[in-house]
């Protein structure tokens, strides 16, 4: 019984954990060890297209604005689907 109790919270606690990273995750960027600049691709994350997810932020990155927060992407494609409908990828 006891160590169904510590499962069920070592169970939750990654679950928490989980979630809030993972929000955080889509409107942060972050920086190598190189000094480069990393963000998160919305629409990518969306469908957990792992391959590029995280991307490269330079002066020719496609990026987006969206109330008041810049959001990067792989592509311009990505960027193109983000403007159509940009809660629908913010909400997953």
């Amino acid at each position: 019984m006891k160590i169904n109790f510590i499962i069920l919270l070592f169970l939750l606690f990654s679950i928490i954990g989980f979630a809030s990273t993972r929000s955080q995750a889509l409107t942060q960027k972050t920086q190598t060890q190189s000094g480069q600049q990393i963000a998160k691709d919305p629409v990518c994350a969306y469908f957990a297209d792992m391959g590029c997810i995280d991307v490269v932020v330079t002066e020719n990155t496609p990026q987006s604005t969206y109330e008041g927060k810049t959001y990067y992407f792989c592509s311009q494609r990505c960027k193109t689907d983000f403007d159509k409908n940009p809660s629908k990828y913010l909400t997953k």
